[in-house]
């Protein structure tokens, strides 16, 4: 093991065949390790594996937590494979950042998303109706409920108008279609607003008025008029 400059560690495994091997048959490979930040070089035969450069990076990991490599951005899954089936000999190395269940699990649940995502994008239109159908459905159930709850107010409120109001509003009805036939239906409006008003005003029964003008013009009592306001001013002259 030779330490240079930089704290860049370099690390040189001689790997020998059952009857041995030159130095000439041996490849060397440079990765960067990102778990500590330094860049190890090794050689090996290029008809080993991928697991035993692995093994000759990080002898001291748990074998639970095996090295992801990369090579020229190319992610390299199958540790089996031999040195030989790389593109060149620069590698990135590091650890799984979660667990292999944890990880399968995000990654199953993120493909679900995915699926699910993509499934809505192809079928927008047909689930929005779907969607809408339900709420219309909904909606209509509502109100046929409200409308079978509330029959019976309506008609408790209907049998309380007396004949004789029903026969108003048939006549008014009558009048109306009338006057506009004729193209007098504004004119017949206002004569029937102006009859509606005077005909509620009702019957005095003796008593005084809220207005002055219904008294005879008489103040009422406690009325603040100017008579008052010029004898509280004049008081004492």
């Amino acid at each position: 093991r030779e330490r240079g400059g930089g704290g860049r560690e370099r690390e040189r495994e001689m790997s020998t065949g059952g009857g041995g091997c030159s130095s000439s048959d041996l490849l060397e490979y440079t990765c960067d390790c990102l778990w500590d930040g330094q860049q190890r070089t090794v050689l090996l035969r290029p008809s080993e594996r991928l697991a035993t450069l692995c093994h000759r990076l990080a002898p001291s990991l748990a074998p639970s937590l095996s090295l992801k490599l990369c090579c020229d951005g190319e992610f390299c899954p199958d540790l089996s494979a031999p040195l030989s089936s790389l593109r060149g000999r620069t590698l990135t190395a590091w650890l799984p950042r979660y667990s292999r269940h944890v990880s399968d699990a995000a990654a199953a649940c993120a493909a679900a998303a995915a699926q699910a995502r993509a499934h809505y994008e192809a079928n927008r239109i047909r689930i929005e109706a779907r969607k809408l159908l339900r709420h219309t459905g909904r909606m209509a159930v509502a109100l046929a409920a409200d409308a079978r709850a509330g029959v019976p107010r309506v008609r408790r409120g209907l049998a309380c108008v007396p004949l004789r109001m029903w026969g108003k509003l048939a006549l008014w009805s009558g009048l109306t279609l009338l006057a506009r036939e004729l193209g007098l239906g504004m004119p017949f409006l206002i004569v029937a607003a102006i009859y509606a008003i005077f005909s509620n005003l009702g019957v005095r029964d003796g008593g005084e008025s809220a207005y002055t003008v219904f008294n005879g013009m008489r103040a009422l009592p406690g009325q603040l008029q100017a008579e008052d306001l010029q004898r509280d001013l004049m008081r004492g002259f």
